[in-house]
């Protein structure tokens, strides 16, 4: 919630690299604590053989993928190395599943990935993360052009989408458990879907007012989703592979978030 607050007020009062340098400390306060405050406990070891050639075919997909959204709007996503990489990470992929498939312990879960239920929770993870972070990316800049805003008041109308999302999140986690985690993703989906709706066909011509509550629409609609499918994830996935599925998830969502930022400057460019 804090983050697009402390953005812009970096941006304003101090030099854009404090940006970055500003990680440094949280992240060494927030390492001291996980070593302080989560208990440790005993670690249930198994004797089975890593998948090393599994991993590594992973690797080079998911690092292909990862390179080729992020250069894709400098190179040119019709330029050789854009398609040269995404071939690359093309044949690996189809390699790597022809090689789990015949792996008695293979480093991709794919017993777990076949159940609908965990799959089509990972699609809608990766799904709502693009959809978010196509408007998030290119927002600032937007806003940053309107005259007579600053980047603290920038950083201020981001906030209504964290702020929402970190309200909605834990309400719609808790109702979940108790309800359809289906019913809250719907809405969440449906929610999101309003919000790029409505900036699809009125966006340059909304006022401030609107550009708040569409955002916070779509913070909401997150919070209906995340929490709410990371239970239905759970849930479905065998318990042999529940540390998997926790980081395909993970995966998911930062591929969502690398995708959606793609999509988001590109459609910023070629506005």
């Amino acid at each position: 919630m804090t983050g697009p607050f402390a953005g812009g007020l970096i941006a304003e009062w101090f030099s854009w690299q404090w940006l970055f340098l500003v990680h440094v400390p949280v992240a060494v306060v927030a390492t001291w604590m996980a070593l302080r405050y989560i208990p440790a406990r005993e670690q249930e070891y198994r004797s089975e053989p890593l998948d090393s050639v599994g991993a590594f075919l992973f690797i080079i997909v998911i690092g292909s993928v990862i390179l080729g959204l992020t250069d894709g709007n400098t190179w040119g996503w019709r330029s050789t190395e854009i398609i040269s990489i995404f071939s690359v990470a093309l044949v690996a992929l189809l390699g790597l599943l022809l090689w789990e498939l015949h792996q008695k312990t293979p480093f991709l879960p794919i017993k777990a990935l076949a159940i609908p239920a965990v799959s089509g929770g990972l699609i809608i993870s990766c799904t709502s993360f693009v959809l978010a972070n196509t408007v998030l990316v290119v927002m600032p800049f937007y806003l940053s052009g309107l005259s007579g805003i600053s980047p603290l008041s920038v950083g201020f109308i981001m906030t209504a989408y964290p702020l929402l999302l970190a309200f909605a999140g834990p309400v719609a986690g808790h109702m979940s458990d108790r309800f359809s985690s289906r019913v809250f993703m719907f809405l969440g989906l449906c929610g999101m879907g309003v919000g790029l709706m409505v900036f699809s066909i009125g966006f340059g011509q909304l006022p401030l007012v609107w550009i708040i509550l569409v955002m916070a629409l779509m913070g909401m609609g997150m919070g209906f989703v995340a929490s709410p499918n990371n239970s239905f994830i759970m849930q479905h996935a065998p318990k042999e592979h529940v540390g998997s599925i926790g980081g395909m998830i993970a995966l998911t969502r930062n591929l969502g978030m690398v995708l959606g930022a793609a999509l988001g400057l590109a459609s910023k460019q070629f506005s």
